[in-house]
């Protein structure tokens, strides 16, 4: 029993090692530094339930005046969920260059490349993601925006009201073919757009008093929401959603 023991503690500490060096490398993959154009400033919050996250997001300059934000969310969880989602993060097709031209590619086209890739590559165990991609131009406020089953983007509006951004389309790696809709709209100056995963949904239940039906989904954390557009900037909402998600009852650590 004793020797058992003690093999089973060292296969332990190994799985835990490697779940840590795999939650160091994911981080390493995040980006450090956002781009700013114009009056457009971009943060993020991040934060895995476990060692590793099935979330990802990526922000890439695209040209002196177009910024690109991806947010992806592979279904399921643990490693595999994280590595599918860095290989999609890492697989966006953002901008295409030729010999003195370039082209920035519309975000529809690029998820149904994504999609393309994600078929083409599936073994016997069929693996499924949503996505939102946007290409924002920092100097007009113009948002191209295209959405692959993921949950629907907000924009906190100057003028104090509320605007969801319902943009459809099928789950990434679900059926070939699938096209994604591009949907476009301006920012004012001013206007917040929120682009979330459905982590938020469990992170602000229904019933914060810990009940057993605490965890199902509800319309609180658009409430949460809501309430960032009093913060002064995108660092302020980062730090302000960041304290929410810590006071809540089975909050992720």
């Amino acid at each position: 029993a004793t020797r058992f023991t003690s093999g089973l503690r060292s296969e332990i500490a190994r799985m835990q090692e490697e779940l840590q060096l795999a939650a160091n490398v994911q981080r390493e993959f995040l980006p450090k530094a956002f781009p700013q154009v114009g009056q457009l400033h971009v943060a993020a919050f991040w934060r895995p339930a476990s060692y590793v996250s099935g979330d990802v997001y990526d922000v890439v300059r695209l040209d002196e005046d177009h910024i690109g934000v991806f947010v992806a969310d592979a279904v399921g969880h643990g490693v595999p969920a994280a590595l599918l989602t860095m290989v999609i993060c890492r697989g966006l097709p953002a901008k295409e260059t030729s010999p003195g031209s370039y082209r920035i590619v519309p975000p529809g086209e690029a998820l149904a490349r994504i999609n393309t890739e994600m078929i083409a590559h599936q073994g016997r165990t069929t693996r499924f993601a949503t996505a939102v991609y946007c290409v924002i131009n920092g100097r007009t406020g113009l948002v191209r925006m295209s959405s692959a089953g993921h949950p629907p983007s907000l924009v906190l509006q100057a003028s104090g009201g509320t605007r969801m951004l319902d943009t459809g389309g099928g789950l990434l790696g679900v059926f070939d073919g699938e096209v994604y809709p591009d949907s476009e709209f301006t920012l004012e100056p001013g206007d917040r757009l929120l682009m979330h995963s459905d982590g938020f949904e469990q992170a602000f239940p229904g019933d914060p008093t810990g009940s057993r039906r605490a965890r199902l989904p509800s319309k609180r954390y658009l409430e949460e929401f809501e309430g960032l557009a009093s913060a002064g900037s995108a660092a302020a909402m980062v730090e302000q959603i960041g304290r929410r998600v810590d006071m809540q009852f089975g909050s992720l650590q």
